[in-house]
């Protein structure tokens, strides 16, 4: 409109969007297989399995012509990412009724393998418009891979008679890679009871359903980065021109599976035909935290 425009900048902050730009690409590809068999009518086996990989990459580019009060002579800055892994779980279930007598259970096995390629640049000073790392004085480069593993191996029985008392059992064993001590052993142990099939509740009307349970169990939690239980050297030194390593963490030989004990206590129904309510109580101690 030929008016004067007042900024506290002392430049036009488009004039970089001509330049500059920060960009990432992502491509992914996941097949899954589920297979099942049934063995018999109480007994039944099913497979599913997932393969996946997936590529990344990601650039930022500051040119020299542009205002930039980090980089005044330009940045370039290049990542790029590859994984691949696989995993399958496979289980057998059984289910048969005697009568008023059930039991139901599955045992199963799981296993996932994966593995991870990055590397990274950046640089400076290049000349203007050339978007290259091969054009820059560098700053820094890096990278990793590594491979993941981990498996398991579990069991669940139940037992119901006629439908009112209930009593189920499991035990599972994990093992992570991330561990010095690799594998743990998590039980667990829970009961229920439908008050409601009780013939002493036959004749109230206003009680539609009604079950009182309670269990105790153990979980375990791996959520912490790889490599923890070895020692860590960095080797971004030189000595006599040649490059050095430094030790940047102490191995913990003793690193394995945080632990949760859990009882637990509830309640649960249905009163009037619509209005569902419930009550539970917690209790968890941990060990071994991480």
């Amino acid at each position: 409109n030929g008016k004067a425009w007042y900024s506290h900048d002392k430049y036009n902050i488009l004039h970089n969007e001509l330049y500059n730009y920060s960009k990432s690409t992502y491509e992914e590809a996941v097949a899954d297989i589920q297979l099942s068999w049934k063995i018999t009518d109480w007994l039944l086996f099913t497979s599913t399995n997932r393969f996946n990989t997936a590529n990344s990459f990601t650039e930022q580019y500051i040119d020299p012509r542009t205002k930039s009060p980090s980089y005044s002579n330009g940045y370039i800055y290049n990542y790029s990412g590859f994984s691949k892994g696989w995993g399958t779980t496979d289980l057998l279930k059984a289910s048969k009724d005697f009568g008023e007598h059930s039991v139901s259970g599955v045992i199963g096995w799981e296993y996932g393998d994966g593995f991870s390629r990055n590397h990274w640049g950046e640089g400076t000073d290049m000349p203007n418009g050339q978007a290259s790392l091969s054009n820059s004085v560098k700053l820094s480069v890096g990278g990793y891979n590594y491979k993941s593993r981990s498996y398991a191996g579990f069991g669940q029985a139940q037992y119901s008679y006629a439908g009112k008392y209930i009593a189920t059992a499991s035990l599972r064993y994990d093992a992570q890679s991330k561990f010095a001590i690799k594998g743990g052993w998590f039980p667990g142990i829970s009961g229920a009871w439908i008050v409601s099939k009780e013939d002493f509740l036959s004749g109230v009307d206003a009680v539609d359903f009604l079950k009182v349970r309670a269990g105790y169990g153990k979980t375990g939690n791996d959520n912490i980065e790889n490599f923890l239980y070895q020692d860590t050297y960095k080797l971004s030194a030189q000595y006599q021109d040649v490059v050095a390593a430094i030790l940047e963490r102490q191995k913990n030989p003793n690193l394995t599976w945080e632990e949760a004990y859990m009882a637990s206590f509830g309640i649960e129904g249905t009163v009037f035909g619509h209005i569902n309510f419930g009550f539970d109580l917690y209790n968890t101690v941990n060990e071994k935290l991480l």
